[in-house]
């Protein structure tokens, strides 16, 4: 939690342009705008070909559709920083992420709920195909509404009770320490939820021997989405417990956001891996992660030395 008197705010609010975060930001925003081509690609194709006759399909074309406005929320640093603002306050960072974060709430439950609606259709096929009449649909849609007004809310009393905090309004300023515990263990439920889902279903393929290539095809990609997910869920864990037990504040600092770029990454894939096609921006967008890695750490490293 950053405020006016710390001496990490002052050292940053006060050093004009960071030309190694901006180098940085402009990679997320030549990946965002990699991901917002295909997202898009995928809801209009959704919409054009009228595939609403699948509820995995529906699944699919929506959660592409309430990507579409984080692609902005994480362009919108790069473009403050390009004015050499460093630090906006909470309340106008707030207006800014507000409709992006609130869209990709809705966007990670409607791929969590992917795994379950193919869950369902491989545990009880017959059931699904004959009895559902879209029922378990219109109970999905109630939870993501719930989770995801959860989250507007949560967002919304940060932004009133801390409204001159300064942030640097990425995509995570909005997730504030006063929230941020109860956002990652959520996000670790989901995980292990997921995880359960693609096992179970990994499980059940193996049981029926089905030696189709669409069916040995769908068990790598079930392995490899288990795979990522337990990374995630591990990582994530990792980070509950780092933030914790009592460290300097400084520490927490700059280790805590080394360890924040790694959870969501692997989170991210996971999820792009679930929707199969979508997978492709992440392919397409590999050129740019090394350089944005080595950015992120370099201007981290060159915080941590400072203070430490």
């Amino acid at each position: 939690m950053l405020t006016p008197n710390d001496p990490v705010f002052n050292y940053y609010n006060s050093t004009g342009t960071l030309y190694i975060l901006t180098a940085k930001y402009s990679s997320i925003f030549l990946l965002s705008i990699v991901a917002f081509l295909f997202n898009s690609f995928m809801a209009y194709t959704t919409w054009k070909n009228k595939c609403f006759h699948h509820r995995c399909n529906i699944y699919i074309g929506l959660s592409s559709f309430f990507k579409l406005p984080i692609h902005f929320g994480m362009s919108y640093k790069f473009f403050i920083l390009l004015f050499g603002i460093n630090f906006i306050s909470l309340r106008t960072c707030y207006f800014i992420q507000v409709f992006p974060m609130t869209s990709v709430a809705l966007a990670n439950q409607i791929q969590f709920y992917i795994g379950v609606d193919r869950l369902l259709s491989v545990a009880f096929p017959i059931w699904y195909k004959v009895n559902d009449h879209y029922k378990s649909m219109i109970v999905i849609f109630i939870l993501i509404m719930i989770y995801s007004a959860r989250t507007f809310w949560n967002q919304l009393i940060m932004a009133i009770s801390f409204s001159d905090r300064p942030t640097m309004c990425d995509t995570l300023s909005m997730v504030q320490p006063e929230i941020k515990e109860e956002t990652l263990i959520t996000s670790n439920i989901y995980n292990l939820l997921t995880i359960a889902c693609y096992i179970t279903i990994w499980i059940l393929m193996a049981i029926r021997k089905e030696q189709s290539s669409i069916n040995k095809r769908l068990m790598k990609s079930l392995t490899a989405i288990i795979l990522i997910n337990l990374f995630g869920y591990f990582n994530v864990s990792s980070y509950i417990f780092y933030f914790s037990i009592s460290i300097d504040w400084t520490h927490k600092l700059f280790i805590g956001r080394i360890k924040f770029v790694w959870t969501y990454k692997a989170i991210s894939l996971g999820r792009h891996i679930s929707v199969s096609i979508l997978g492709w921006p992440l392919l397409l967008g590999w050129p740019f992660i090394p350089v944005y890695c080595y950015l992120h750490y370099s201007y981290i490293y060159s915080g941590y030395k400072h203070f430490l």
